[in-house]
This record gives C-alpha cells, sequence and structure tokens, in this order.
C-alpha cells in the first residue's frame, strides 16, 4: 500500500516551521520529499500502462543554496522538460502556509535575465500559455478526465512575514504557471486508490500535451479502467477512452505531417531539428549550408486544409515584431488518409508550403478567447 498521503501531511505539518537556513525540521523535510519520490517512483513503475507511458523521472525541488518556502516535488519527461524551468510537467506543490497541496500541471515560470535564471517578469505570458495548454486539451478537460480541476490555486505566498519579494515573486510565479491542478486539504488527504486515480488522470493530461501517441492509443483502454476508480459509471470510462483515441489520431496526424516537412527540407539541403515540444512558436528549426535559419510551422489535417488553427504563440512569432531574425515558412499536408487496423496508420496527403509566410492580418480570424470567471 503506497504512502504518498501520508508523506503530502507530513509536509504540510512541517510548512509552518520553515526556516531559511538548515535546520532539523528543514532536514525532516529534505527526507519527506525523498520518501514521496520514492513512492511515486514505485507507482509509476506499477501503472497499469508503463510500458506505454513516456519515461517519466520524479524530482525534488524546494531548494538552491537555501530552502524555499515551497516544497514541491515533480514529476517530467528528461525529453519535454529537462529542467522545472521549461516545458510542462506535474508537480506538487505544498502551500507555504501548509494549508494545501496540489497535483498541479505546470509549465516553466522562469527565464534568463542579465545572465541569470530568474522568475518571468510579466505574468501574463505565463497566463497565456497557460489557456493555451488548456485549450489544447479542452475536450479531455471537459470529459470526467478533468473533474475537480482547477485553474487558478493559492501557494500561500501573501501570509509570509519572513520571505522577501523575490522568493513571494517565484512562489507566486507557480500560480500564475498553473494549468490545471487537483487541490487537497490538510488534515483531509484522500484515500490512496484516489490519490493513485488522480496521478494517472493528470498524467494523461501531460501526455496529451507531450504528444505522447503511444500512451493516448495504446494505454487508453487501461488507463480507462483505472479511472474508473474516481468515476461512478462506465459511461463516463467510455467517453475517456473514446476522448483518448480522437486525441492519438490528431497527434498521429500532426506527426505524419512533420515527418513529410522535414523530408521536405532535408530534400533541400536544410539541417533539420524538430522543437514542437519546446513550445517555441514552431514546429521545425532548419540552418542550411550558409548559416541561414528557417522556422517552419507545420499543420496537418485530414481536411482539404482551406483553414488552420494557430495558437496565440504561433502567430507572435511570425509578427516582425516578435524580433526573430529566421526565416519562416508554413508547411500543410491535408487530406490525410487515416485507417485502424491494430494501430493508427496515416497515408496520403497534398502538401502546400508558403515560404517566406508572414501572416496577413486579414486572413487571421480570432476565434476564441479564454475568460478568467470573476470570484470563481
Amino acid at each position: 500500500m503506497t504512502l504518498i498521503g501520508a508523506e503530502l501531511q507530513e509536509l504540510l505539518d512541517l510548512a509552518s516551521q520553515y526556516t531559511r537556513a538548515a535546520s532539523p525540521v528543514m532536514r525532516a523535510r529534505d527526507e519527506a520529499c525523498r520518501r514521496l519520490q520514492g513512492e511515486l517512483r514505485d507507482v509509476l513503475a506499477a501503472t497499469p500502462s508503463a510500458a506505454a507511458l513516456p519515461r517519466l523521472e520524479v524530482a525534488v525541488g524546494g531548494r538552491q543554496g537555501s530552502y524555499s518556502p515551497l516544497a514541491w516535488v515533480r514529476i517530467y519527461s528528461p525529453e519535454h522538460s529537462p529542467s522545472a524551468t521549461a516545458g510542462v510537467y506535474l508537480a506538487y506543490l505544498f502551500a507555504a502556509d501548509g494549508f494545501r497541496v496540489y497535483l498541479s500541471l505546470q509549465q516553466g515560470s522562469s527565464e534568463i535575465r542579465s545572465g541569470r535564471m530568474r522568475p518571468v517578469s510579466d505574468p501574463s505570458e505565463l497566463l497565456a500559455r497557460g489557456a493555451a495548454a488548456r485549450t489544447a486539451i479542452r475536450d479531455l478537460t471537459d470529459s470526467p478526465l478533468g473533474t475537480g480541476m482547477t485553474a487558478e490555486i493559492d501557494l500561500g505566498w501573501r501570509r509570509l512575514s519572513s520571505v522577501g519579494a523575490y522568493s513571494k515573486q517565484r512562489i507566486r510565479n507557480y500560480e500564475y504557471a498553473n494549468i490545471l491542478a487537483i487541490e487537497y486539504h490538510s488534515g483531509d488527504i484522500p484515500a490512496s486508490g484516489t490519490l493513485i486515480a488522480d496521478l494517472y488522470r493528470e498524467i494523461t493530461l501531460l501526455s496529451a500535451l507531450y504528444g505522447d501517441v503511444a500512451l493516448l492509443e495504446e494505454a487508453s483502454p487501461l488507463l480507462a479502467d483505472t479511472l474508473t476508480l474516481d468515476m461512478d459509471d462506465d459511461h463516463g470510462a467510455a467517453e475517456v477512452q473514446g476522448l483518448l483515441r480522437e486525441a492519438a489520431i490528431r497527434r498521429a496526424v500532426e506527426l505524419y505531417a512533420e515527418d513529410s516537412a522535414e523530408a521536405r527540407f532535408q530534400g533541400l539541403g536544410w539541417s533539420v531539428r524538430r522543437v514542437g515540444p519546446q513550445h517555441l512558436g514552431y514546429d521545425l528549426d532548419c540552418v542550411n549550408a550558409e548559416g541561414a535559419t528557417l522556422h517552419v510551422e507545420v499543420k496537418g489535417t485530414q481536411s482539404q486544409g482551406e483553414e488552420v488553427f494557430l495558437t496565440r504563440n504561433e502567430a507572435s512569432h511570425n509578427d516582425p515584431l516578435s524580433g526573430c531574425e529566421a526565416q519562416h515558412a508554413l508547411y500543410v499536408l491535408s487530406g490525410i488518409e487515416v485507417t485502424r487496423a491494430d494501430a493508427i496508420k496515416c497515408t496520403g496527403g497534398i502538401s502546400r508550403c508558403v515560404q517566406p509566410w508572414n501572416i496577413d492580418e486579414r486572413a487571421l480570424t480570432p476565434t476564441v478567447y479564454t475568460y478568467r470567471v470573476p470570484g470563481l
């Protein structure tokens, strides 16, 4: 039986005794974090779909020289999130006042300024990226998979009196960087079955953002069975399973289009590197023998491809005001045929490449806005 709940509660109990320097309480916090790390590794290894999961690792945070008021333990793919400052990952975030802990789908919230890694100074950037991530997985989060998840979290920094402005800003950025979180209150930590089911739910969303087709396709029946731990009827689990299959098809179409684009530009003499998982606003980073750089946005679709969807990040990267000095291209592979026998298979398609690609504002139609409802 896993002891995740016991470790979560112990870390909350220790929060109110925080000291910046090493102390018996902080050493006890370190030990509790390491025990939680071990428990999470065991749970990941025992996941019914472990063979299909992306390679996930577990790391302990909350200390860089001196201790942070906020302890955290993160679950991540080294490929997609090489550090806590980059990419998307899961994290147990312990409120500095000890009132609550969140299992949070997080994004990196730091940037390089003046030669050092510092908290992102503009919270609107983190909020926009979080909204874009939620939009990308909206079908899943609107299903029973997203039950009880919240876009807003409170890590207790407002009630800290002995902590400087820099530490408070870093904690505040974790709040801004939250994509979707599940909240647990001190003294009311759920049973192990619920904690594990919640972890699997968040891992599924993480894998959807990572674009892990193997998990979404091959492991969806197993995940749907596991998720019934936290659902009252078979209909909800079946709905989730269907959405996971649809997400797997969409991602397979995207990867097929990227394969096509990569082959095209390599054939034209470009050295091609895929950077889509880094969410830079483009999918292919290309360099030729003369040292010229080309950023390619790739879109794959089963339709005729008259319209494609752009995220805010993709549209703003193409803007001349972004400061990007690379050339830009849009590669669209339309009419892709998808068959499903033992696995998803994509064939065919008609390719079109717009190069140079400069977005005509008259052809850009806003279709959706995210709005934070006051008081919720």
